[in-house]
């Protein structure tokens, strides 16, 4: 399995050119297919759970709220203003939320399986400065802290009385108290975070520790990432201009 894994240019070069491909294609078939090849990808790295996550949490929601507006409201697309229905909404909504998810699962299959120093010897490749991979790799270690921060402020909320119940209308009110905690405990963490790291040359020291260790990928598994997307962007414009000729 490891001589499938990528190189990291082979990996953000298959990246780029399915992400390029997914933005100007428009054909249900195609982008099923490709969201579809990267949930196998993630399934093969162990990182299906977090695709579920995302497709149950953001995309469902927001594909459900795609097909109101735009099926049941609107009843149009904007790509084709004279035209109006609901089949011509409720298409736009699906080519949309397809798009969202192929776009996501590449991201999630690119990114996700990267580990510790994986991930900072992944973006030290792509010729970024010390500074800025050690930005980058904290920016996806913040989350975690984010809900810590989040449940803090629930729970003291609820120890003072403030939240009477859990439902989802009250939840959503505690936003604008947590988004106020969240950016007043970043901005002070980042501060003491840049002056730490500047003192103890941090971003140097890490991105020499990572090359040492070298990277995962090989460059079989780079061509072979590379070959897969440029076929399936071949197919799908291929298959495009047979169903519109």
């Amino acid at each position: 399995m490891r001589n499938w894994i990528p190189e990291e240019r082979g990996r953000i070069l298959a990246a780029i050119v399915a992400a390029a491909g997914t933005v100007f294609v428009r054909d249900h078939l195609a982008l099923a297919l490709l969201w579809l090849a990267s949930i196998l990808i993630l399934w093969c790295q162990g990182e299906l759970r977090s695709a579920i996550h995302f497709l149950w949490r953001i995309w469902l929601p927001l594909a459900s709220g795609l097909a109101i507006v735009w099926g049941l409201i609107v009843r149009g697309s904007p790509e084709y203003p004279d035209a109006r229905g609901i089949p011509i909404g409720l298409d736009y909504a699906a080519i949309t939320s397809l798009r969202i998810a192929a776009l996501a699962s590449v991201f999630q299959a690119t990114l996700l399986p990267l580990r510790g120093f994986q991930r900072v010897h992944f973006w030290s490749r792509l010729g970024l400065p010390p500074s800025a991979v050690a930005g980058i790799i904290s920016i996806f270690d913040l989350w975690p802290e984010f809900v810590r921060r989040v449940d803090q402020v629930v729970a003291a909320r609820c120890a003072r009385g403030l939240m009477t119940d859990r439902r989802l209308i009250t939840r959503v009110r505690q936003i604008p108290f947590a988004f106020r905690t969240l950016f007043l405990s970043s901005l002070d963490s980042s501060m003491d975070r840049a002056v730490r790291w500047q003192s103890e040359r941090l971003p140097e020291r890490l991105v020499k520790a990572a090359a040492s260790r070298g990277g995962s990928g090989s460059i079989s598994g780079s061509f072979a990432w590379i070959t897969l997307a440029i076929c399936w962007v071949a197919f799908a414009f291929r298959h495009h201009l047979i169903l519109n000729p």
